[in-house]
């Protein structure tokens, strides 16, 4: 499939967990839901402004329970294997908290993220604008957090939300060989 491209926004939206449709791009550049349930729909948004990525996530969902999560996932050299260094994990729970780990070692050596990695670097907000949809609005410091970020980087999304959905469908949370590539434009 082709790349998402992440659009660039002269002015950067407002993180606060309101999806307001005039701060993003007109559609999403990702779409996906789990398999055999089209209603749990996930919609991403992704805009750069300056060194900052900024991301809006639509979730459909009818289970409203604070377990629920958007988990991402991101190959910041596009040098696939298992996840190295300059690699990032960002998990946002329903019931507010919040991780980050990063990648061990390098891309060959079998190792994973690691859980005692922590960063102030980013940022994320969780909304409830109704029933059945919950929103995650972040933002990023690419330059402090992922400073290796290229012009194509790999990334996959999961949102656990009574059932799992991966983007891309077939994406292995340890396995960058299996993520998506996404065009990190140079912006004006």
């Amino acid at each position: 499939m082709p790349n998402p491209v992440v659009a660039c926004q002269n002015a950067p939206p407002t993180i606060d967990g309101v999806f307001d449709v005039t701060e993003w791009p007109a559609s999403p550049q990702i779409q996906f839901a789990p398999e055999g349930n089209p209603g749990a729909l996930v919609q991403g948004y992704l805009v750069r402004n300056g060194n900052n990525m900024y991301m809006a996530w639509l979730l459909n969902d009818v289970t409203n329970n604070p377990s629920d999560s958007l988990r991402l996932h991101y190959d910041t050299t596009r040098n696939l294997g298992d996840p190295d260094t300059s690699d990032g994990f960002f998990q946002v729970v329903r019931d507010d908290s919040k991780s980050v780990q990063a990648g061990i070692g390098n891309n060959a050596d079998g190792l994973m993220w690691d859980p005692g990695y922590s960063s102030s670097d980013w940022t994320a907000v969780i909304g409830e604008p109704g029933t059945n949809q919950w929103v995650v609005e972040m933002q990023i410091d690419i330059g402090a957090e992922m400073p290796a970020l290229a012009s194509t980087y790999g990334m996959m999304a999961q949102v656990l939300s009574g059932d799992l959905a991966t983007w891309p469908e077939d994406g292995d949370s340890v396995d960058a060989n299996t993520w998506q590539g996404v065009d990190w434009p140079s912006c004006p």
